[in-house]
């Protein structure tokens, strides 16, 4: 999902960012928007941390098309076959829904994978 309207989101928004690093390609990680700067945005991540100080978290530039708005917290029920984006290994990572199974409805899910 790619936003390109300027000042769509405001300093204090929660977000989440796309990566493009290699392996991580396509997977959105949660951040706060601490700096709108026109065409990007300045956002320090929930849940990455900046690799010479583990105890500070990472704070980066991302372009406007690579933050969205955080994943609504009420869950549909998900169906074999539909295409999800699903929260695994610290960020959210698209996938498609291979089964279902228990009592509950848990779903497993299958990522995709962008070469």
């Amino acid at each position: 999902m790619a936003f390109t309207t300027r000042n769509f989101f405001q300093v204090g928004d929660e977000v989440e960012v796309c990566s493009k690093q290699d392996g991580f390609h396509s997977s959105y990680y949660e951040a706060t928007v601490i700096e709108n700067l026109g065409d990007k945005y300045k956002v320090k991540y929930k849940n990455l941390v900046e690799e010479d100080d583990m105890s500070t978290a990472l704070e980066e530039i991302a372009a406007v098309d690579e933050v969205r708005p955080v994943c609504p917290k009420v869950w549909p029920d998900f169906f074999p076959g539909e295409r999800v984006d699903a929260f695994a290994n610290d960020g959210w990572w698209a996938g498609i829904i291979t089964r279902k199974s228990g009592d509950y409805g848990l779903s497993t899910f299958q990522a995709l994978l962008s070469i």
